[in-house]
C-alpha cells in the first residue's frame, strides 16, 4: 500500500495551497481556522482593509452560536471601524474541493471556482500516484449557476457567479495513494496545489473495512471535521458517510454559509471520499433542497446533461456530486442524489430521503418510487452477501429513539421538525412539544405517527432483507437501541441478532455543540444507551461475523477525539431475511 501523508500538518498545509488559504494546526477546537489571504477585504471597509485575515475562524464559532446563527464566511473586520464583512474571492481559483464517492473504484472530484463569465473549456483533474507523476487528466462538466441578487452586511450587491466541476476519475486501485490537481475552465483558471487520497476497495481484498458515520454538522467550534481529517490520514477511517443537516440552511445568508461549510469541511473531504445524504435543513433551506441536490451532482455522474432544480449553491455542488457519483453506480442505481447506494469494503450502505414533500410539511416522506428502488437494491444486495455481508441503511430521520422522557403521542410534528426544536439543549426533552402547546389542534400530526408513518414501509423490507443496522441523526444526541420489531426488542443482547438495531449518531457538530459528553438513561426500554455531545461514529469489520461501532467524542482528549463506548452485532451467519 502507498503511503499517506505523514501527519495532520502535513495534510493541512496541502490545503493550505489547495485553496488559496491557510488552515491553522488543530487547536482546542475540532474545526481548525481556515484563513484566506488571497481574498479582497469586504467592500464595506473601503480602502481601510482587515485588521485580521480572511477567515472561517473555528476556534470562535461555538460562542453565541445556535441553530439559526450557523457561521458564514470568510469574513474579516475592517481595521478603523471594526465592521465585520465578507470576503470577497478571487477569480479562477478552486475552492471547497471535495471527493464524492461514486463506487469502490470511482471518485467525482467536485469544486468551485468564482468567474466573470460561464467557462467555455472543461474542468480538468490531472492524477497519479505522486505530486511528480500527475499523468493521467480527466475532463468534466460544469454547473453555472448565478446567485440571486441579495442584500448583507456590505449592502445589495448582485450575486457571484459560481462555477461548479465535477471531474470523475477511475478506475482506481484499491487502498492505494493518489495525488490530483484541479483547474477549472474559466478566464485566468489557476491549476490548485497537489492534494493526496486514499482510494477505498472491494470485499475482495481481504482488508479491515472503516468509515466514519453521523449527522448534522455545521463550521461550529466542537465539530468532527479535524477528527475525521486526522483519522484519513491515520488509517483509522477510509471515508465518511454524512447523514444530513450540512452547514445548517445551506442556501441562507447569501450562500456564505455554505461556502464556509464546504471550505471548512474540504479539510476532510478533499483528501477522504465522502457520501453526504440530505437532510431536512437541506429540504427547509429557503430552496427546498435545492443547493444540496446541486453541490451533490457528483454522487451519479452517469448523465452529464441532467438537469437540476437547485436554488442554491450549496445545493448544486452537493446535489450534482451525489448524482454523478453513487447513484448511477452500482447493482442498482437511483439515478437520483436523494437516494442511493454504494459497497465500501464489506458494508453495503443505503442512503435515504424521508424528507416530507411539499405538500404535507408535517411528516416524514417516503414517496412510492423510493420505496421500489429501495427493495430493488435490498434485494440485489441480499443475494451478494456472500461477497457484501453487511447492509446498513441511512437516513437522516430517527424510527427508533428516545431521549431523556419517553416523549407522548401527541408530540407535535411540527415543532420536532422545526429549528426553535433543534435549538434547545439536548436531552432535555424541550425537543418535544405537545399539539396544544404549540398551538394545532385539528389536523395535528405526532413525532409518533410520524415514525409510524416511515417505519410501517420500512421495517417489512428490513426484516425481509436482513438490515443489520439502520443509521440517522437530526436528534442532536447519540442512542442505540436493542434489535427491534414492530416497536418492540426482540432481545436485549446483539449475539445472532433476529431484526435491525437502529442507531442515532446526531451530533456531528451543530452550532452551539457542547464540548463535554454525558451519557444518559433513556425512558424506553428498547433503548440500550443514549448520550449528549459532538460525535460521531466508526463502523469497523473485517469479516462476515462481526460488525463493531465506537462511538467517538469529538472534544475528547483535548480535541483529538476519544472512544466512549464501543459495541459489535455478532452475526454468525446472514441469511436473505431474519427468522423468528
Amino acid at each position: 500500500t502507498a503511503a499517506v501523508p505523514h501527519s495532520l500538518r502535513h495534510l493541512i498545509a496541502m490545503l493550505v495551497l489547495l485553496t488559496i488559504c491557510v488552515a491553522l494546526p488543530l487547536v482546542s477546537a475540532n474545526q481548525p481556522d481556515v484563513l484566506f489571504p488571497s481574498y479582497s477585504p469586504p467592500l464595506v471597509c473601503g480602502n481601510q482593509g482587515c485588521s485580521s485575515p480572511c477567515s472561517i475562524p473555528g476556534a470562535v464559532t461555538g460562542k453565541n452560536e445556535n441553530v439559526s446563527g450557523a457561521w458564514s464566511g470568510p469574513i474579516c473586520k475592517c481595521t478603523a471601524s471594526g465592521v465585520m464583512g465578507y470576503c470577497r474571492s478571487p477569480f479562477g481559483v478552486p475552492e471547497q474541493i471535495n471527493l464524492q464517492l461514486a463506487s469502490n473504484d470511482t471518485i467525482v472530484v467536485a469544486y468551485v471556482t468564482f468567474d466573470l463569465e460561464k467557462p467555455a473549456t472543461p474542468p480538468e483533474v490531472k492524477w497519479g500516484p505522486t505530486a511528480n507523476s500527475l499523468t493521467q487528466s480527466n475532463l468534466g462538466v460544469t454547473h453555472w449557476y448565478v446567485e440571486p441578487t441579495a442584500a448583507d452586511k456590505d449592502g445589495p450587491h448582485t450575486g457571484r457567479n459560481f462555477s461548479m466541476h465535477f471531474v470523475k476519475i477511475g478506475p482506481l486501485q484499491p487502498r492505494v495513494s493518489y495525488t490530483y490537481s484541479v483547474r477549472g475552465g474559466g478566464v485566468g483558471a489557476v491549476w490548485s496545489a497537489p492534494l493526496s487520497f486514499r482510494s477505498v476497495y472491494t470485499a475482495a481484498d481481504g482488508g479491515t473495512t472503516r468509515l466514519a458515520i453521523f449527522g448534522d454538522m455545521s463550521i461550529t467550534q466542537y465539530n468532527a471535521v479535524g477528527n475525521l481529517a486526522a483519522d484519513c490520514v491515520k488509517g483509522t477511517i477510509d471515508s465518511f458517510w454524512m447523514m444530513g443537516d450540512h452547514a445548517y440552511d445551506l442556501g441562507m445568508g447569501d450562500d456564505r454559509r455554505g461556502d464556509a461549510y464546504m471550505n471548512g469541511v474540504a479539510i476532510a473531504a478533499a483528501t477522504c471520499p465522502w457520501v453526504p445524504i440530505m437532510g431536512n435543513h437541506e429540504s427547509s433551506d429557503g430552496d427546498h433542497y435545492n443547493r444540496y441536490l446541486n453541490q451533490t451532482w457528483g454522487e451519479a455522474f452517469a448523465n452529464p446533461d441532467v438537469n437540476s432544480s437547485a436554488t442554491s449553491a450549496l445545493g448544486h455542488l452537493l446535489s450534482k456530486g451525489a448524482l454523478f457519483g453513487a447513484a448511477s453506480h452500482g447493482a442498482a442505481p437511483s439515478g437520483t442524489s436523494r437516494y442511493l447506494s454504494v459497497d465500501i469494503g464489506l458494508i453495503h450502505l443505503v442512503g435515504l430521503d424521508l424528507n416530507a414533500p411539499e405538500t404535507s410539511p408535517r411528516t416524514i416522506g417516503l414517496d412510492d418510487g423510493q420505496l421500489a428502488w429501495l427493495e430493488q437494491d435490498l434485494a440485489a444486495a441480499a443475494a451478494n452477501r456472500e461477497n457484501v455481508p453487511w447492509i446498513v441503511v441511512t437516513s437522516h430521520f430517527p424510527i427508533y429513539l428516545s431521549s431523556a422522557g419517553l416523549e407522548p403521542a401527541r408530540s407535535s410534528a411540527a415543532w420536532y421538525l422545526s429549528d426553535q426544536a433543534e435549538a434547545v439543549e439536548v436531552g432535555s426533552g424541550a425537543e418535544f412539544r405537545s399539539c396544544e402547546s404549540n398551538s394545532e389542534l385539528a389536523g395535528c400530526r405526532s413525532v409518533a405517527e410520524t415514525r409510524t408513518d416511515a417505519s410501517t414501509k420500512l421495517e417489512p423490507l428490513f426484516i425481509k432483507y436482513g438490515v443489520d443496522l439502520y443509521g440517522a441523526g437530526h436528534s442532536h444526541l447519540y442512542g442505540v437501541t436493542w434489535p427491534m420489531k414492530n416497536g418492540a426488542a426482540t432481545q436485549k443482547n446483539y449475539l445472532s441478532p433476529k431484526a435491525t438495531v437502529y442507531l442515532t449518531e446526531g451530533n456531528g457538530g451543530v452550532p452551539g455543540a457542547p464540548g463535554v459528553h454525558t451519557f444518559t438513561h433513556p425512558a424506553a426500554d428498547w433503548m440500550r444507551i443514549g448520550a449528549t455531545g459532538g460525535a460521531y461514529g466508526r463502523l469497523i469489520t473485517s469479516n462476515s461475523s462481526v460488525l463493531t461501532y465506537e462511538h467517538v467524542f469529538n472534544n475528547g482528549n483535548d480535541g483529538a477525539g476519544e472512544v466512549m463506548e464501543t459495541w459489535s452485532i455478532v452475526q454468525p451467519k446472514h441469511s436473505p431475511k431474519f427468522s423468528f
